[in-house]
């Protein structure tokens, strides 16, 4: 209130005519209100232009012509100054009262809903000395001199949380408290949709505990049950947006079917490749748009123009990707036709995330990360709506993965498991067969590769032994290197795992597994990391010289690649692996340097709380105590 103040008093020209605008239901109308009212001493007129008629549910915002309105509404004021006009000609009035505006001072225009900012250009004077505001839906008003728009987001948690309390009227408990919260952080900080949910519990006296699982069931339907009572709303969450799906879709159709589309993803950081990597999947209104774009993301960015030109999403500049609020991926979801449509829609999404969600390592993680909310929800409808197909297996591969990768391994089995489980069925039902076969070893190295992290050998062995048995049975050259990584795996496993007869397989796994991956052009990581495992095996039979050669040739690998730019955290392992082999020749003095550069590399790559660090960060403390000795 204060900022709106500050710019339409700031005597810059530029500054008279402000917007506010936000979406629906987030409170523009009641700030221009209390605007109104705050400041009615400054003004000696104060006007006020309905540009849609929200009272009436029969008349679309679409189907009212803003200028008519506007014209009509200068009839009547031309009237009640008592400003001559032809009366035979309407139009005068509009020439009039721009005339009244231009020569008089101290009164404030406001129009209300005027999602079609242009229009105004035409009705208002060249200089002026009053102030105008306008509340939109639209975010541009450059055709008004306005470059810089208000823009109203939603509540704070704190705000919102606020809010229902004091709606409610009565004293609340802690516990109350506590679900009060946790429906402000639901209800995402929309004031129409905390009114709506807040008069409800008022009136009807249940309590926030009972409302929240009501909500979480029911969602919009349960809004749908109570009018706002307070604010001056006059329609409903639900109603107020249809009226936006519908100008969208009689702008450009497709992208009313984006955002159908994005609304069963999670609300925030929508990246533009969900539309143009995943464009195979989606309805081909939008195929038809991107085709059709000299460039994807133009043909994505024509996409969204409608969607965000009446705030149903917030773009984010310079980022590709977008978010929905909440409530409107409900609304939206309200719309769907059948359950199958809903089903349609939600495999779409799995579809589309395993296409752009990566197997998380170093170098990818951070994209990982990014998309992790929406792999998460992918991973749920396939849970939902029990999807048996080769993407629905490889998206929970890789979102086991993630959490393998960052030590969540409580996490990541179920979804290892769950993969598996989805890969058998599709070899069993003879679906997609030789993929088929390649995710069952996938899933059954993952799971392996997981037991023998949390020490679970007995259960890891068989599952290695498995996947060797399919590839080796396969004989098929382009399955060579998840060949040479199983081998690697497994006598990774026999080494960790005090058990002679199998220790002593190791060196023969290792050395078929440097065989292969040799084989083949641009595997020097691959080839470094069985290396450095090579070395920690001769290590432990103490044959010391053969240990550090194959650490250093491991090391000078990943060093290579470091040197042009490539961080990876195998680089700290290995650095690491050599310094514990000084340090258990009792060389502290050489391992100290090795030690410090590792934890740099880590702390890096990996982070301080990743398991893998805080072992280094620990071996590197025992040497520099047996340094003080």
């Amino acid at each position: 209130m204060k900022d709106l103040r500050e710019r339409l008093t700031s005597n810059n020209k530029t500054a008279l005519t402000q917007a506010i605008h936000g979406l629906g239901g987030i409170g523009k109308t009641q700030i221009a209100v209390e605007y109104a009212y705050r400041y009615q001493e400054k003004y000696d007129y104060v006007f006020w232009i309905q540009m849609a008629d929200d009272t009436d549910e029969s008349i679309p915002h679409s189907s009212t012509d803003p200028s008519l309105t506007i014209l009509n509404s200068y009839v009547g004021y031309c009237n009640k100054l008592q400003v001559s006009f032809d009366e035979n000609e309407v139009e005068t009035a509009k020439h009039a009262f721009k005339n009244w505006m231009g020569l008089n001072k101290n009164w404030l225009m406001i129009f209300d809903n005027a999602d079609k900012p242009d229009c105004l250009e035409s009705f208002l004077p060249v200089q002026f000395q009053g102030h105008v505001i306008l509340t939109s839906r639209a975010n541009s008003f450059t055709r008004l001199g306005i470059l810089e728009s208000l823009e109203i987001k939603k509540l704070t948690l704190d705000q919102a949380n606020d809010f229902l309390i004091k709606r409610v009227s009565r004293q609340l408990n802690s516990t109350e408290e506590k679900y009060a919260r946790a429906l402000a952080i639901e209800i995402d900080g929309l004031p129409l949709a905390l009114e709506q949910a807040g008069a409800y519990i008022q009136e009807t006296a249940i309590t926030f505990k009972r409302y929240l699982k009501l909500y979480k069931n029911l969602r919009i339907e349960l809004l749908e049950e109570q009018k706002p009572v307070l604010g001056g709303y006059a329609k409903t969450v639900q109603k107020t947006w249809l009226l936006n799906f519908q100008a969208v879709e009689d702008e450009l159709p497709a992208a009313v079917e984006v955002l159908r589309f994005c609304s069963y993803f999670a609300p925030d950081a929508i990246p533009y490749n969900t539309i143009t990597a995943g464009a195979s999947f989606l309805n081909n209104s939008i195929q038809e748009v991107l085709e059709q774009a000299i460039d994807p993301i133009l043909g994505v960015a024509k996409l969204l123009k409608p969607l965000s030109k009446y705030s149903l999403i917030n773009i984010e500049p310079g980022e590709e990707r977008f978010s929905i609020h909440r409530i409107v991926q409900e609304v939206m979801k309200t719309q769907a036709n059948s359950i199958e449509e809903v089903k349609e829609l939600e495999e779409q999404v799995i579809n589309v995330v395993e296409c752009i969600y990566p197997w998380t390592d170093y170098d990818n993680r951070s994209v990982a990360f990014q998309l992790f909310s929406h792999c998460l929800i992918a991973a749920e409808y396939v849970n939902k709506n029990l999807i048996v197909t080769s993407r629905s297996t490889s998206l929970l591969g890789k979102l086991g993965r993630y959490f393998f990768y960052t030590g969540a391994y409580k996490l990541a089995e179920p979804l290892y498991h769950q993969a598996l489980l989805i890969s058998n069925s599709l070899v069993e039902k003879d679906l997609d067969k030789d993929e088929a076969i390649d995710q069952v070893v996938v899933s059954l190295n993952n799971l392996a590769m997981l037991y023998r992290r949390t020490q679970q050998y007995f259960d890891a062995e068989p599952l290695f032994i498995q996947a060797i048995d399919i590839v080796e049975n396969q004989n098929v050259p382009e399955n060579d290197l998840m060949l040479a990584s199983l081998y690697n795996n497994l006598a990774l496993l026999y080494k960790v795992w005090d058990h002679q007869e199998k220790y002593n397989r190791i060196e023969q796994l290792y050395l078929k597994a440097l065989v292969i991956m040799r084989s083949h052009d641009d595997q020097s990581r691959e080839v470094a990391s069985v290396l450095s495992n090579l070395a920690a095996y001769y290590e432990t039979k103490g044959r010391n010289q053969l240990a550090q050669k194959n650490f250093k040739l491991a090391i000078r690998l990943l060093r290579t690649k470091y040197e042009q730019g490539e961080i990876n955290p195998d680089l700290g392992s290995a650095i690491n692996n050599l310094a514990n082999l000084y340090r258990s020749q009792e060389k502290y003095g050489k391992a100290k340097p090795l030690y410090k550069e590792a934890l740099e590399i880590l702390n890096e790559s990996l982070g301080p709380e990743h398991p893998t660090t805080k072992t280094i960060f620990l071996n590197n403390k025992v040497n520099d105590e047996k340094l003080k000795l």
